[in-house]
């Protein structure tokens, strides 16, 4: 979008599994957003935000298989990337929250990561 701000398309998960022997339950939460960074400093600290729609998908080995309705998501990030370029490949490592509407219920995640990426 410029030097500094970034548009950003991504998928992301998390997942949660009940498992007592031979049986599982696996529920999993997906969200598909657009979004965009900001790089305040031109390199270094990173700020993102991100909105799409949302779905939970539930499996087991059982026989029980469900998909909620689509709803929405949402995501923060706060990382610090280490690539002192403005493009190119890069070494990141951050903070990201993700929340989830699904069926008028809120499913929360986060994570710390680190990730090889292309800007």
């Amino acid at each position: 979008m410029d030097q500094d701000t970034y548009l950003t398309v991504g998928v992301n998960g998390w997942g949660d599994r009940l498992e007592v022997n031979p049986y599982y339950e696996q529920l999993n939460t997906y969200v598909y957003s657009l979004g965009a960074r900001w790089y305040p400093f031109h390199t270094g600290l990173v700020l993102g935000a991100s909105l799409g729609p949302a779905v939970e998908v539930l499996n087991s080995n059982i026989g029980i298989a469900a998909t909620s309705q689509w709803s929405f998501g949402s995501g923060l990030t706060l990382a610090y990337d280490f690539d002192r370029k403005p493009t190119g490949f890069s070494l990141e490592l951050g903070l990201h929250a993700l929340e989830a509407y699904i069926e008028q219920e809120s499913v929360t995640a986060g994570a710390a990561y680190l990730a090889i990426l292309w800007k």
